[in-house]
C-alpha cells in the first residue's frame, strides 16, 4: 500500500461537451474515455478515473473521476459525484450556464459535496476578454447560496495550457486543508464496474466510502448477500495490500461471477449492513422543482451507483411546496444498502429530473401513520444528528426488550467499541446481545421481588416462577442477556433465589401447615395403608379431593398439592400415573437389595414375586422408575443393581 498521508477524490461535473475530459488530460496526461463510443460520439457515457500527480509537496494519493455530462447518464454522474472529497465544476466560457450546469450543481449540493473549485474552460475559444468576465459573473450569480459560492474561479484552456499552473495550485490548495477521511465503521464501496480477467476472476471497481479490507479478507456483496473473499486489490492502477477511504479501488474477489457482483451493488465487511426497504428520511425538496412533492408519489432513487425506485410516504404532511424540508418514510421496491447519515438523490419518475435530496435518519424502521406525533418527534431528533441521542430514544422506546447493538450501530453510526464508551455516561447496560436502560434494570429487579411475594402468599405450594415465565412476565426473550441481568441482579441483591427449575423470594419454603397440614396427614396416611400398591391418578384424585374437603381447601389447590407432595418425596411419581408412599417405595428398594445381595440379576417375573404379585401394569413403570434413579440398570430382559443401591 502507498505511504501517503492523505487519499482524496477530485470528481468532475458540468454540461456535456464542456471540456470535463480534456482538462482532465491536460491535468493529469490521461485520457479517461476508455469505450470507442465514447471517442466516435465525443463525449463520456461511462466513469472514468485519472490518478492526480500534486506538482507541490502535497502529502497525498489523489485520483479524478471523469463524470458524464449528459442527461441521459445522470445516474453516472451520481455514481461518479458520491464520496468525493473536491468537485471540479466545469463551465465552458464560450456557451456559459446550461440545463445540466444548473442540475449538477443542484446534485452536488444535495449529495453534501462541500468543497470545490470553478474552472470555466475552452477560454482559447473565446476572443473577447470581457465575456470571459461576463461569464464569470453569471458563474457566481449561479452558485450563490451554495457550496461553491466562495470557490475559486479559475479559466484555463485544455489546449494552450493556459490557466492550468494557476488551476493546479488552487486544486492543491484546497487538498492541503481537507482532512483525512476517517476510518468509519465498516468497508463500504459502491461497485460501479464489474468484468472479468483471464487468470483472476470477478473484478469490480468504485471508489471506497469507508474502512478498509486486505487481501484474503472475507466479504459480502450487498444487497444480494454473497459471501466472497478479497483475492487482489490495486489503488489508482497500483497493487496494495489493502484499501483506504477516499481511494479509486478495484478488488478481485473469489468464485463470484459477474452477473452476481453488477453496478449498483456494494462490496461492504461482512454482517456490517442490513438492506432496507423502509427508510425514513428528511427531505430537502428544490426550489426549482416543477410543483408540490405529494404523498405516496412514486420516485427515482439514487445511492452510490445504485438506482431504484419507490413511493414517498410525508409525515406529518400532504405534500411538500418547492424549496421545503420535512419528513417522509421511503418504501423501495428493491432493498438499498444505505447507512444512517447516507445522502440519497431523488428524481421524479417521469419526466426525470432532479426534486430534492434526502438524509437517511432511521434504516428498516416500523410503519408510521402520517398523524404520529411521536414519530415526528422522534424524526426530529434524529434530524439533529446526535447518534447518543438517537440511541438513546432507541433504548427508551425499546423498554426493556432492549436494543440489539448491531441495529443501533446499523441505525446511529456509532461503532460498538462507542456505544460501550458511553454506557456509563448514558446510564445504559450494554450487554451481550441487548443495550438496555440499566435504571429500568434495577426497577424490574424489584418488581420480580415483590411478584414472587404475591406469588408465593397466592400459591403456598408451588414452588416459584420458572426462568421461561419470568422471560413471559418481562417480556423478553427467554435465556437472553436481559432476563439473565435481572435474576443475577436480583439474586446478588438477596432477594431471590434458585429452588432449580425454579426462582423464589429468598427464605421462601413450601410448609405443609393448617388445613394444608391436615390433607397432608390424611393422604400419606391412606397411601401408606396400600403398602406397596401404587395408587393410579384416579384414586390419587379422589384422595385428595376428599382430604381437603375435609381441610376446607379449595378444589383450585389440588394439582399444587401433589406436584409439592411429589418434590418433598411424600409421594413418588412412577411413570404412566402411579403414585407411591415414600415408605412405600422405600420398602420396594429393600426388597431389591435384599434380592441382590444373593443374585447378580433380576427378571420382570422374579420382581413380581419379591412384591407377592403385583400385577405388570405397576411392575412395569416401578421398574422404569428404579432404572432412572439409578436403582437397578437394565440389561435385554433383566436388571442389574445400580450405583444408587448401595
Amino acid at each position: 500500500m502507498d505511504d501517503k498521508s492523505k487519499h482524496l477524490l477530485i470528481g468532475t461535473a458540468g454540461h456535456v461537451d464542456h471540456g470535463k475530459t480534456a482538462l482532465i488530460g491536460a491535468l493529469t496526461g490521461v485520457d479517461t474515455d476508455r469505450l470507442e463510443e465514447e471517442h466516435d460520439r465525443g463525449i463520456s457515457i461511462v466513469l472514468g478515473f485519472a490518478s492526480y500527480q500534486p506538482v507541490s509537496d502535497l502529502d497525498a494519493q489523489v485520483g479524478i473521476i471523469d463524470v458524464p455530462g449528459h442527461e441521459r447518464f445522470i445516474k453516472t454522474m451520481v455514481a461518479g459525484a458520491t464520496g468525493v472529497d473536491v468537485a471540479l465544476f466545469v463551465i465552458a466560457s464560450d456557451e456559459s450556464v446550461k440545463p445540466q450546469t444548473l442540475e449538477h450543481l443542484e446534485i452536488l449540493t444535495l449529495l453534501g459535496v462541500e468543497h470545490g473549485i470553478i474552472a470555466l474552460t475552452k477560454v482559447d475559444l473565446v476572443d473577447d476578454p470581457e465575456l470571459v468576465e461576463l461569464v464569470t459573473e453569471e458563474v457566481r450569480d449561479l452558485v450563490a447560496g451554495t457550496f461553491l459560492a466562495d470557490a475559486p474561479i479559475v479559466p484555463v484552456s485544455s489546449i494552450t495550457g493556459e490557466g492550468l499552473d494557476e488551476l493546479r495550485g488552487e486544486i492543491e490548495a484546497l487538498l492541503s486543508v481537507i482532512p483525512e477521511r476517517t476510518t468509519g465503521t465498516g468497508f463500504r464501496m459502491p461497485i460501479d464496474r464489474s468484468f472479468s480477467i483471464k487468470g483472476i476472476g470477478t473484478v469490480v471497481t468504485g471508489s471506497v466510502w469507508t474502512g478498509g479490507v486486505k487481501v484474503g479478507d472475507p466479504i459480502e456483496i450487498q444487497p444480494s448477500g454473497i459471501s466472497t473473499r478479497v483475492r487482489e486489490i490495486q489503488q489508482h492502477g497500483e497493487s496494495a495490500s489493502q484499501t483506504a477511504p477516499g481511494t479509486r479501488t478495484a478488488v478481485a474477489i473469489h468464485s463470484v461471477s459477474v452477473n452476481e457482483a453488477v453496478p449498483g451493488s456494494w462490496l461492504v465487511s461482512p454482517k456490517s449492513i442490513e438492506p432496507s426497504r423502509t427508510i425514513d428520511l428528511q427531505i430537502d425538496y428544490l426550489k426549482s422543482a416543477p410543483g408540490p412533492l405529494k404523498h405516496n408519489q412514486r420516485v427515482r432513487i439514487h445511492h452510490g451507483t445504485q438506482e431504484t425506485f419507490g413511493r414517498l410516504r410525508l409525515i406529518g404532511t400532504d405534500a411538500f411546496l418547492p424549496g421545503s424540508e420535512g419528513f417522509a418514510q421511503l418504501h423501495l421496491e428493491e432493498p438499498l444498502v444505505a447507512l444512517v447519515g447516507d445522502r440519497l438523490l431523488i428524481r421524479r419518475y417521469s419526466p426525470r429530473r432532479t426534486i430534492a435530496g434526502a438524509t437517511v435518519l432511521d434504516i428498516n424502521p416500523a410503519r408510521h401513520r402520517r398523524s404520529d406525533g411521536k414519530a415526528l418527534e422522534r424524526l426530529e431528533v434524529r434530524a439533529q444528528g446526535d447518534p447518543l441521542e438517537i440511541v438513546a430514544s432507541m433504548v427508551s422506546d425499546a423498554s426493556l426488550r432492549g436494543v440489539e447493538p448491531e441495529e443501533a450501530v446499523r441505525r446511529s453510526s456509532l461503532s460498538r467499541e462507542q456505544l460501550q464508551e458511553s454506557a456509563g455516561e448514558q446510564a445504559w447496560l450494554v450487554l451481550a446481545d441487548r443495550i438496555v436502560d440499566a435504571a429500568r434494570i434495577e426497577e424490574t429487579i424489584g418488581r420480580i421481588a415483590g411478584d414472587l411475594e404475591t406469588f408465593h402468599e397466592s400459591h403456598p405450594l408451588k414452588r416459584g416462577f420458572s426462568s421461561e415465565e419470568i422471560a413471559s412476565i418481562l417480556g423478553v426473550p427467554a435465556g437472553g442477556s436481559v432476563l439473565e441481568a435481572v435474576l443475577s441482579g436480583a439474586e446478588n441483591a438477596g432477594l431471590i433465589e434458585k429452588d432449580p427449575p425454579f426462582w423464589r423470594k429468598t427464605g421462601f419454603r413450601v410448609l405443609f401447615e393448617g388445613p394444608y397440614g391436615e390433607a397432608l396427614e390424611a393422604i400419606i396416611s391412606e397411601s401408606e395403608a396400600r403398602d406397596i400398591t401404587p395408587l393410579n391418578q384416579g384414586e390419587l384424585d379422589e384422595l385428595i379431593a376428599t382430604s381437603i374437603a375435609k381441610a376446607g381447601i379449595s378444589r383450585n389447590d389440588a394439582g399444587e398439592l401433589i406436584d409439592a407432595l411429589v418434590h418433598q418425596e411424600r409421594l413418588i411419581r412412577y411413570p404412566g400415573g402411579f403414585f407411591q408412599s415414600a415408605r412405600g417405595h422405600q420398602k420396594l428398594v429393600s426388597l431389591l437389595k435384599q434380592h441382590f445381595d444373593e443374585h447378580e440379576s433380576l427378571s420382570v417375573p422374579e420382581f413380581r414375586e419379591l412384591t407377592s404379585g403385583l400385577t405388570r401394569k405397576f411392575v412395569i413403570p416401578i421398574l422404569e422408575y428404579m432404572d432412572s434413579e439409578g436403582v437397578t440398570i437394565r440389561e435385554g430382559d433383566v436388571r442389574i443393581p445400580g450405583p444408587s443401591l448401595s
